[in-house]
């Protein structure tokens, strides 16, 4: 065996690639910032600087950790370039060439410098800082929009903390920051319908949106590999189930209508118009279960006039749209009032929706 073997090393003229190592380094506090806005985030929704009860109890607990236990770490950054302007906190900020900017601990920066500010806290020495310019930066000497992408990048991955990242914050952020045409219009899409019609009150969810949109929820692997699975031709579907999703939820309270009952509507919708009918399927109650009974499993309102029109022609479409209508039309005038509306639970929102289609489908052939 050769000694390379038994020593468990590689022979080098294997391709394999390099860890990266970053260089400490030792700077003045007020020569390191938080990252910007819309690579923490999203313009919109930025991670720091709001001063919520979330962002309050993390300041909090950095204090705590810097009072007991000092700095623990040093703050992975990277060397500005060149000078230029960002939103911080939601104001304008200039960036200055030979500055650092965090990539992650932005929090316990921010608790840093506020906590000296206010002489909670003395600085005696410089700071600790793992520079990772080479890593996120390469040879750029600009801030490019790639350059951008990949600091969001490596952001997101390094995020660590008390103040997570909601589903919000990636693909906003993500919209600012992906370069790739096709994907940014994806993510754009997304983050704008969440604008348009999530929020608070009587509106949809974040999570609405997004199961209407592409039937689950992303995963986080799949947002940091920038994948949201959605075909843009589907957004005329989209936008009438997100319309008139909205326009349910504005006309049943939410005891009537949960949340997640939305969820599993819009994920059967998107299925339905995908596979070409919806399903409906009667239930029986056995013992404490509900049982599925399978041989009154139908196709309901079918998108086909003898054979199923393709996806996204105009007879698939206004098909879809007349059997979207009766659907709505009938979850709204049959809900449970008198048992506290329909279901919160997952399963068994799908169980009352696949019923409620077999009752929406015997109601309009009678009428028909």
């Amino acid at each position: 065996m050769s000694r390379s073997k038994m020593l468990g090393t590689t022979s080098p003229t294997l391709n394999i690639p390099k860890l990266q190592i970053p260089r400490l380094d030792y700077i003045n506090l007020n020569q390191i910032n938080p990252v910007q806005d819309n690579v923490n985030g999203g313009i919109d929704e930025y991670r720091w600087g709001k001063n919520n009860p979330k962002e309050k109890d993390a300041i909090r607990m950095h204090e705590i950790s810097f009072l007991n236990y000092g700095l623990l770490g040093a703050f992975p950054s990277i060397k500005v370039p060149n000078d230029f302007s960002a939103n911080l906190d939601g104001q304008p900020f200039r960036y200055k060439k030979g500055t650092y900017i965090t990539v992650d601990y932005a929090g316990r920066l921010r608790t840093l410098k506020n906590m000296v500010s206010l002489n909670k806290i003395v600085v005696v020495d410089k700071v600790p800082i793992c520079d990772v310019s080479k890593s996120v930066l390469g040879n750029e000497t600009e801030i490019t929009a790639a350059v951008r992408e990949r600091l969001w990048d490596a952001v997101i991955t390094l995020s660590t903390g008390n103040n997570d990242w909601s589903v919000y914050n990636f693909i906003s952020s993500g919209a600012e920051m992906i370069v790739d045409p096709y994907t940014k219009s994806i993510f754009t899409y997304f983050r704008d319908s969440m604008r348009k019609y999530g929020g608070s009150g009587l509106t949809l969810t974040n999570n609405n949106v997004i199961n209407t949109l592409m039937g689950k929820m992303p995963t986080h692997p799949d947002l940091r590999r920038h994948r949201l699975d959605y075909d843009m031709k589907y957004k005329r579907y989209s936008k009438l189930t997100l319309e008139s999703l909205l326009k349910l939820r504005q006309e049943m309270t939410k005891a009537d209508l949960p949340a997640t009952f939305i969820d599993n509507l819009g994920s059967i919708i998107l299925e339905s118009a995908k596979r070409g009918y919806f399903v409906g399927c009667d239930y029986t109650r056995k013992k404490d279960k509900w049982v599925r009974l399978k041989n009154t499993e139908k196709k309901v309102f079918p998108m086909s006039n003898g054979k199923v029109h393709k996806l996204y022609s105009e007879p698939h479409y206004f098909s879809f749209v007349e059997g979207l209508e009766k659907l709505l039309h009938v979850i709204k005038t049959s809900c449970p009032k008198k048992t506290g509306g329909y279901s919160s639970d997952s399963s068994s929102a799908k169980r009352e929706i696949e019923m409620i289609l077999l009752e929406a489908d015997s109601l309009f052939s009678i009428i028909s």
